[in-house]
């Protein structure tokens, strides 16, 4: 999806250079060797910090950070000018409760925002989720929309129910829309994406920027010397840190060689170093910090945004983020989405959610398709592409298809399996699935109740060369789930008008 050619590509051959990284050709999708070092802010292509002070947006800032930074990458914006809202983001997350009676998925509070006096900022968010709102055209917005100061909750609650009242601020606004994301690890309770090696999430940062992800904030485990501030607590493994890692912090760069003997007393095996951004600053007035390699970070994510008026409205049934993934026997998972337009429009593009890396995909679209049978009607479109990375990317259409209003279409997708049972995770589906007994009990804590919910016509699943219902409990029952699968995470993406 990306528009121009990055100047940071060019500032990192130059750092390449330098370092005395040899300048090998590599493949297509590999054209310079990354460097040993790498850091975004030295190049100027993150913004200055910001602190969250007494609430629980660390994630919408961890995430609003790489949104800032992919927009500098992709040469979209000037640092100097880019300043978007944490707030925006994290206020429309959290939903109405009178957007309960329409059946829609969500965050709802038990409390009521306009009484709480700003104690609901003291609630966190999760970054997959923040991740699909941004993905369904939620933001994000400039800090401008709306004035919100972190360290008076209460005038800031006030601001943004005012601005949300009047329209000045609006849930689906903002000059930018998120078609891309990449999530290199797990930050659920269930493996629902396959993981990234290290390699893997550098070529990321260097291609989009800065990336979200979860941390523990153990005291005991930060180390103070003259090379900075060094994390590494050393305790838990990659599969069960998601339990424990309560923080959201930006990686924003990269150092191969630095030393294992930075971070005091309990030190990693070997050298090597992520750069992190926080949002919390540390008593010394340092944001920034050395996490090792070592140390797992749970929902490594990038993203990548395009100027919202390439495209018109986003379509879709997903609020919160994929709980499950389900793959069919055979050589493919067949799965669609079926909606319907109340005017006259045209489709643009399919939002495909992906589990595994190198996922070939088969798009289809079908026309006025008959009831509980997406791929009947009439196929108007039809496309093949691999998808490199798990998590969500926009696909854009040879040609647009037309549409009048009351039409209904499907967009179906064909994901091709490994025949050669190589890999378990090609043919991977995200799903909605449920929240875990884990998870419920989190909520349950923060005065939470996390709804999942799909009606019936929405979204599809084949099994056995027969179309089934995901909305219908049975239909997990055939995938070995005992959970109702809900919606698919499929959106489409209309023509501007």
């Amino acid at each position: 999806m990306k528009r121009i050619i990055t100047a940071a590509l060019a500032c990192a051959m130059i750092i390449s250079s330098l370092c005395g990284c040899a300048q090998e050709t590599e493949p297509a999708e590999q054209p310079v060797q990354l460097p040993e070092k790498y850091i975004l802010s030295d190049l100027g292509l993150v913004t200055i910090e910001k602190d969250q002070k007494y609430t629980g947006l660390c994630a919408s800032y961890a995430l609003i950070n790489a949104c800032e930074s992919s927009l500098l990458v992709n040469g979209y914006e000037n640092v100097d000018d880019l300043d978007l809202s944490e707030a925006h983001l994290y206020y429309y997350c959290h939903s109405f409760n009178d957007d309960k009676a329409y059946g829609t998925d969500g965050y709802f509070q038990s409390i009521n925002r306009e009484e709480s006096k700003g104690n609901f900022l003291l609630d966190g968010s999760e970054t997959f989720t923040l991740v699909n709102q941004l993905a369904n055209g939620c933001g994000p917005v400039d800090e401008t929309v709306v004035e919100f100061d972190p360290e008076h909750r209460e005038q800031s609650t006030a601001n943004l129910n005012a601005a949300h009242k009047s329209g000045a601020m609006e849930k689906y606004m903002g000059e930018y829309l998120l078609t891309g994301a990449n999530y290199h690890n797990n930050e659920t309770y269930e493996p629902i994406y396959e993981n990234s090696s290290i390699r893997e999430m550098k070529r990321s940062i260097f291609a989009d920027g800065a990336a979200s992800v979860s941390t523990t904030t153990a005291k005991y485990s930060y180390n103070f010397s003259d090379a900075g501030i060094a994390y590494y607590e050393g305790i838990y493994s990659a599969e069960d840190i998601v339990e424990h890692a309560g923080h959201a912090v930006s990686v924003i760069g990269w150092d191969d060689n630095f030393s294992r003997e930075n971070f005091g007393r309990n030190k990693p095996d070997n050298d090597g170093a992520w750069y992190i951004k926080d949002s919390s600053r540390f008593k010394n007035g340092e944001y920034y910090y050395w996490s090792s390699y070592e140390q797992p970070l749970p929902g490594f994510t990038t993203v990548e945004l395009t100027p919202r008026d390439e495209y018109g409205d986003v379509l879709f049934y997903d609020n919160l983020r994929m709980d499950r993934n389900i793959r069919a026997d055979g050589e493919e998972t067949v799965a669609a989405n079926v909606f319907t337009v109340d005017k006259d429009c045209a489709l643009k593009a399919a939002g495909v959610p992906t589990a595994a890396k190198n996922q070939p995909v088969i798009i289809e679209v079908y026309h006025n398709p008959d009831e509980y049978d997406p791929q009947s009607g009439r196929r108007v479109a039809r496309l093949e592409t691999t998808i490199d990375m798990p998590g969500y990317h926009v696909v854009d259409l040879e040609e647009s298809v037309k549409l009048n209003a009351g039409d209904s279409f499907s967009i179906l997708i064909r994901y091709r399996t490994d025949s050669s049972g190589v890999s378990d995770w090609l043919g991977r589906v995200p799903v909605e699935g449920d929240v875990t007994e884990t998870e419920k009990k989190i909520f349950d804590v923060l005065g939470i109740d996390c709804v999942l919910a799909s009606q019936p016509g929405q979204s599809y699943v084949v099994y056995e060369n027969k179309w089934y219902d995901t909305s219908v409990p049975a239909t997990a029952e055939l995938f070995g789930l005992d959970v109702t699968l809900n919606n698919f995470g499929i959106k489409a993406l209309m023509e501007k008008e």
